[in-house]
């Protein structure tokens, strides 16, 4: 599932400076809007509502998971998904500023 997430972030280039600024400003914010609706943040907010279920209990859960089966979910989240989440929003933030 987290590959799935990840996978449109691979994707991410900065919007090149030769076309127009107001294009260039349009095409960053909606890049950066999609990119904010990937957040790992949201996708857990969203799973928790869609499903019903408490952030709290989906967090004691994987804690549960990771202390128990040896599950590498935080280990994904946090080295995988939120640094290519990182890089891909300070690309298209760039994008702004240039």
């Amino acid at each position: 599932m987290i590959g799935l997430f990840c996978s449109p972030l691979t994707f991410i280039n900065r919007v090149s400076p030769q076309i127009s600024k107001s294009l260039r400003y349009a095409l960053s914010a909606l890049g950066l809007l999609l990119l904010n609706i990937l957040s790992p943040p949201v996708v857990l907010l969203a799973g928790c509502w869609y499903k019903g279920v408490s952030v709290e209990t989906v967090l004691t859960e994987a804690a549960f998971g990771w202390d128990v089966w040896g599950m590498w979910t935080q280990v994904v989240v946090w080295c995988v998904w939120w640094p290519a989440w990182l890089i891909g929003g300070t690309l298209l933030g760039a994008s702004v500023v240039c």
